[in-house]
This record gives structure tokens, C-alpha cells and sequence, in this order.
């Protein structure tokens, strides 16, 4: 309210809730689509999760369908992320800070074309079975910064999320908000790439896509390949030729 206070949550009205869990939002600057994250859980399958779109009409949201990114049946992503003047998504950004992170370490980029499940990706870095792994996001929520969450307990996952916010904050300006471990209710890991995958993981959020600021240092050529060579450099010291 306008004091500043939350009021108790209610179901949203409409058709989107259902059986399945449905999950993180984000909304058009117009106030008038939702996107949102949907896992659909099956007891002779694995889990996964897609986005889905939803339009407002007066006070409920009607129309609710998953969001074709693309034209297969084996592709899915999830947590969407909108840049406040809608232009531009989350997942097309972090794939190419990937790919130059990658690139720098001379080190194997999976998932770039989008086709696996987060449960294909963690079974994909398990039978691979690297020293490390990363997940490379962009954040939201309206704030501002970089940010990297580590498994609980690992000194290396803690010292390599130490340094890729320090890379990356130096190479942009922006604030540091830190290493973090974030659990479930459980004790265990809260993102499933880090509580699921063998290696030592960690899950990074590069810069904020819906603060204007954060996201024009990042959305050009230059900006993701900034990114994603800070990425790589601080991988490079904190892991790859950490003595």
C-alpha cells in the first residue's frame, strides 16, 4: 500500500493456477502481460519448466499458453526476465556472456541454443563431470548489481563467488552485492543447479535486465563480452590457477 506495507496474499484471479506449480513473474512496462514460470511435475517423468504468457483483461488474466521461444518440443526455460522498456529477454543476453566466458577459459559451453531442461542440464554437467560449473543469469526485481550464489559449506564455490562479483562489479562500476547461499525450507540448496549438480557450482547473477542502468552497460556486443571475459578472468584465478 501506499505506507509501504504487504497485505495478506491471495490466488490471482483468472486461469492460471493449476495443478502444477507455477512460479517467478514478470510483467510488460505496460502492466498488461505476464510471463511466468510453470514446472510441470509428472510421477513417471522428470520435471520441467516453461514459461508461459498471460494477458490482463480488467481485473483477471485470461488466455494463459506457454510462450513458443522456440519451434521444438524438446526446448525449455524458465525464470523470465523483461528489461523495463520490454526490448529486450533475459536468456538471449546470458547465452552470449556464456559464450565469451567460455571462450576465455577454453572451456565447454553447454545449452547455449536453449534445448535443455534445467533437469537436462544437471544430468548433462553430471555425466561430464567437471572440477566446476556456473549458471549465468540475468537478475530482477528492481535492483541494481551482481550478485552470486554458491553451494553452502564449499570454501572453493565461496571464493569463486567472491571473485566474479568482484570482476564483474570493478568492470562495470555497479555495486558488489556479494557472495551469497540462499536454502530451501529443507537446509538444502534452493537452486536446483547447485543442490542437484556433482561438481562444485555456482549460479551467477550477472546484472539487473529491469534497472535501465545495469542494462545499458550490458546490452551491447561490448557489454556482454565485457561480462563475460570478467566472468571468465575470475574463474581463471579463483579456480582454474587458484594454488
Amino acid at each position: 500500500d501506499d505506507k509501504g506495507k504487504w497485505s495478506n496474499p491471495e490466488p490471482v484471479d483468472g486461469d492460471l493456477n493449476t495443478e502444477f506449480d507455477e512460479g517467478i513473474t514478470a510483467f510488460t512496462p505496460d502492466g498488461n502481460t505476464m510471463y511466468f514460470a510453470k514446472a510441470i511435475r509428472k510421477t513417471d517423468s522428470g520435471s520441467s519448466v516453461e514459461i508461459y504468457k498471460a494477458s490482463r483483461s480488467e481485473a483477471k488474466w485470461t488466455g494463459a499458453a506457454k510462450f513458443e521461444i522456440t519451434a521444438d518440443t524438446l526446448s525449455a526455460y524458465d525464470d523470465p526476465a523483461v528489461s523495463k522498456d520490454g526490448k529486450y529477454e533475459e536468456h538471449k543476453i546470458a547465452r552470449e556472456i556464456a559464450k565469451y566466458a567460455a571462450d576465455y577459459l577454453g572451456c565447454e559451453l553447454i545449452n547455449y541454443d536453449g534445448k535443455m531442461s534445467l533437469m537436462q542440464r544437471i544430468a548433462k554437467v553430471n555425466a561430464l563431470n567437471p572440477d566446476f560449473t556456473a549458471e549465468i543469469h540475468l537478475n530482477a526485481g528492481g535492483g541494481t548489481g551482481t550478485e552470486t550464489f554458491y553451494y553452502h559449506g564449499s570454501p572453493t564455490g565461496k571464493r569463486a563467488a567472491d571473485e566474479i562479483c568482484r570482476q564483474i562489479s570493478e568492470a562495470f562500476g555497479v555495486r558488489n552485492r556479494g557472495a551469497k547461499v540462499r536454502l530451501n525450507s529443507r537446509g538444502s540448496d534452493y537452486f536446483g543447479f547447485i543442490r542437484q549438480t556433482k561438481p562444485c557450482a555456482v549460479l551467477i547473477e550477472t546484472l539487473f535486465i529491469d534497472c535501465p542502468a545495469d542494462l545499458e552497460k550490458i546490452r551491447t556486443r561490448n557489454g556482454i563480452k565485457k561480462c563475460g571475459q570478467a566472468i571468465g578472468r575470475a574463474l581463471e584465478k579463483a579456480v582454474v590457477n587458484y594454488r
